[in-house]
């Protein structure tokens, strides 16, 4: 069953004899002796105040309207023990079975029969208890389902009266000052209770149905988050685990491939060429230190240190010498050099793109020359790659591409940019990329 959350409007101190850990220990005690009880449940509450006035009620009835009160102490008793019941055994009458379905359960069968008898019973004795006769009508509908307890309504309506009569003695419904008042009371109070019953519990019932219906909308949408909760994860994964792949290979992979080509090319000159040997191997020893700044970028998710100690401009410079080095091609740069004020994602959009076509610049191109231009203009920063190698047959719209030129494409989309690729057999190859300035 739902709660009802606290306000917070307000905080109310509490009294000195129970502040500290001790008096917060005894209250959360209290507070959780009591919190499963049927009647201490949000949605019953009013109806716990219900029965209580209703037995109070009979109570004073029958002390006011009784001339000698001896005799009337037995039914008294009797009626004290209809709440009894209710705190004894109302936890598996109310919330232990259904009251929707049509097959009343066995246990609160007996429970209703138990409250009708002592009902009647505390009646005959004490006929002024009839005036709590409404606190009858909601344990029957609390307890059975509708049909059956429509019934059980009708049958304590009409008997009841027949009852309180019988208790104060037939000879006495002629005597005005002794009788004929009660009794005609225990007649209206039952009539009215015949026909309010069936009310007090049809709004029971619904009160309960509501009830039960937001508890199960409740765990709907709790559930509904939960799975909210456990896709929007999975999809931060996968997100994570892309971004990952694309930086990856943007960075890491490319750094290890030029470090292979700068082995195999120390390797062929260590002996003839020492002195060109020399320089590979420390272009190498600079390629493994920035692969591994970028890694740690990359696990610390920051700025590429190529980006976070130079200029747009001179790290795409060092880029470009950088691939003149490792392959001996010669690289045109033309730089607008006001390139300082773009934003960090946009710098770290063209540096990976840069690198990406400069991959496949080394490994599939075959070129001898290229050419780098960087414009800038008020709302669009364009990037063109060209070479002047073999390039490579048009694709079909729906051909797979590597996964380098994807990559590129996938990230630049992501900033709002466009990347075009313009390539023939035998003809060289030039990338366009365009992000916003």
């Amino acid at each position: 069953m739902s709660t009802p959350t606290p306000g917070t409007g307000r905080t109310i101190a509490p009294k000195p004899a129970v502040d500290g850990p001790a008096g917060r220990g005894r209250a959360a005690a209290r507070s959780g002796r009591f919190s499963g009880m049927w009647w201490a449940q949000p949605q019953l509450r009013p109806w716990t105040w219900y029965l209580l006035g209703n037995l109070v009620i009979g109570v004073a009835a029958e002390l006011f309207l009784a001339p000698d009160l001896a005799p009337e102490l037995p039914g008294l008793a009797v009626f004290v023990a209809i709440p009894l019941c209710c705190l004894l055994f109302g936890e598996r009458v109310f919330h232990g079975h259904d009251r929707t379905v049509h097959d009343p359960d066995p246990y609160a069968v007996v429970f209703a029969l138990t409250v009708t008898a002592l009902q009647f019973l505390a009646t005959a004795l004490a006929p002024g208890v009839a005036f709590a006769l409404p606190l009858l009508f909601p344990l029957l509908f609390m307890s059975l389902p509708l049909r059956f307890a429509l019934v059980a309504a009708a049958i304590a309506g009409a008997g009841l009266p027949a009852a309180a009569i019988a208790g104060a003695g037939l000879p006495l419904v002629a005597n005005f000052a002794g009788a004929v008042m009660p009794a005609g009371f225990v007649i209206v109070v039952s009539v009215m209770g015949a026909v309010l019953g069936p009310l007090i519990g049809a709004l029971i019932i619904e009160r309960v149905r509501v009830t039960d219906r937001q508890a199960e909308l409740l765990a709907e949408v709790t559930a509904s988050r939960a799975e909210v909760a456990r896709l929007a994860h999975e999809s931060g994964g996968l997100a994570e685990r892309a971004r990952l792949a694309g930086e990856i290979h943007d960075t890491l992979a490319q750094g290890f491939t030029s470090i292979i080509t700068l082995a195999e090319a120390i390797d062929s000159e260590l002996d003839a060429h020492p002195d060109r040997a020399r320089e590979h191997l420390e272009l190498l020893r600079a390629t493994a230190r920035e692969n591994l700044a970028e890694s740690r970028a990359m696990v610390a998710e920051l700025t590429p240190p190529a980006l976070a100690d130079h200029s747009l401009g001179a790290a795409l410079r060092r880029q470009c010498d950088r691939l003149a080095a490792e392959t001996g091609l010669t690289v045109d740069v033309h730089s607008d050099p006001d390139l300082s004020a773009l934003p960090t994602a946009t710098g770290v959009v063209v540096l990976r793109s840069v690198q990406e076509a400069f991959a496949n610049v080394r490994k599939h191109a075959h070129a001898s020359r290229v050419a780098v231009r960087l414009d800038t203009g008020p709302e669009l920063l364009r990037i063109v790659v060209c070479d002047n190698g073999i390039g490579f047959p048009a694709r079909e719209p729906g051909d797979p591409v590597g996964y380098g030129l994807h990559g590129m494409r996938t990230r630049v989309e992501e900033v709002g940019g466009t990347v075009t690729v313009a390539t023939a057999a035998d003809t060289g190859t030039t990338v366009t990329i365009e992000v916003p300035a």
